[in-house]
């Protein structure tokens, strides 16, 4: 991995990272994530610097040449984007859910039972 495409992949984390704390953290939070994402760019670098030999590689029918941190990184990546698709159906379930539950909710409390003596509090024009 050549020092400019991998700065360009650190920048990429870091804006990645820093996007994700959002305004809703405290700062002290947004600074431990800020650490967190320093601590990791600075261990892929050390693992790219480390593992920067060319390889062979064979998949299927296709055959290139590339650096061992590359091969793995591409490698964690799919395998990321598999996970991520295996886990959407029950994501976009759980979701469903719980907006059905929130609507659930908002119309339960307008039916607030006043049965058992207590009095609902009404605006006064």
């Amino acid at each position: 991995m050549t020092l400019p495409a991998f700065s360009d992949s650190m920048t990429t984390i870091l804006v990645i990272l820093a996007s994700a704390t959002g305004e809703r953290e405290s700062p002290l939070m947004s600074q431990f994530y800020l650490v967190l994402a320093l601590v990791l760019a600075i261990l892929v670098a050390v693992f790219a610097v480390q593992n920067a030999q060319e390889i062979n590689v064979h998949f299927l029918v296709w055959t290139f040449q590339s650096s061992v941190v590359v091969v793995i990184l591409i490698s964690l990546g799919v395998g990321a984007l598999l996970a991520a698709l295996i886990s959407l159906p029950q994501t976009l379930k759980a979701r469903r859910r719980f907006r059905e539950s929130e609507r659930r909710l908002e119309r339960l409390a307008g039916h607030v039972d006043v049965s058992e003596g207590s009095e609902v509090p009404r605006e006064e024009p």
